[in-house]
């Protein structure tokens, strides 16, 4: 479902018009989904905050932006997400690992500004997530373009982190803690050889200890693909 929130939300501040009024129409429809999956359990695992919840939680933190530029209310449609987000904020590696809401916000708003119109897409994030999507959904030719694509965005960001030691110069910031949430899929591809840095800013990512205790293992994150290769008929 991550892959639905992420379409659905991103057309909220990346719009205007009809198509922001369809994209409002989508999270919704989207957001209601997930509360039928969260049912009156606390955490989408069960009892306990599981793999899912990480990889959905990370949207909370732009529960704000979203509301604002989308003029929306969640907590009026979807009140169980906004109990659920905050259950699971009062888990201290999660409270320490994700970004303020006003941060976001503040963030999304120059974003929108620097690309003229307040306009723009979801930036370096969503381009990894397409991209590396690529590697494990396709095969042949389009997997071989896929790995091409996925190597000259990294290069990029390598020109990104220059000589400093993240994202976000000397700590941790807003784009390097959500690119860091792809770490368990970078480290799992052969990628030291051509983008040496990505691997090293990896790396010292994960000296973070609410990073390390957040992210999911990268074993288990193979194996989870792997299993979804097979149900997909790639494998």
């Amino acid at each position: 479902m991550a892959d639905e929130v992420s379409v659905a939300s991103r057309k909220l501040w990346t719009t205007k018009g009809e198509e922001l009024e369809a994209g409002k129409k989508e999270f919704s429809e989207t957001l209601k989904i997930l509360e039928g999956e969260l049912g009156d359990k606390p955490y989408f695992g069960g009892e306990t905050f599981g793999f899912v919840d990480l990889s959905l939680v990370t949207f909370y933190s732009w529960f704000h932006a979203y509301e604002v530029f989308g003029n929306i209310n969640i907590e009026a449609e979807c009140p169980k997400i906004i109990a659920w987000g905050k259950r699971c904020l009062q888990k201290e590696t999660v409270a320490k690992s994700l970004p303020d809401q006003k941060k976001v916000y503040e963030a999304v708003v120059q974003l929108r500004k620097i690309r003229g119109y307040e306009f723009v897409s979801f930036g370096s994030v969503e381009l990894v997530y397409d991209v590396s999507k690529k590697l494990w959904t396709t095969k042949g030719e389009e997997l071989e373009a896929g790995k091409k694509e996925f190597f000259e965005t990294f290069k990029i960001l390598e020109g990104s982190l220059v000589t400093s030691l993240t994202l976000g110069a000397k700590h941790l910031g807003l784009w390097t803690f959500l690119l860091s949430l792809s770490i368990a899929g970078i480290l799992a591809i052969s990628t030291e050889a051509k983008c040496p840095k990505i691997i090293a800013w990896a790396k010292r990512c994960l000296q973070k200890e609410t990073l390390t205790k957040s992210l999911a293992d990268q074993k288990k994150v193979y194996k989870a693909v792997g299993q979804l290769r097979k149900i997909r008929g790639l494998e």
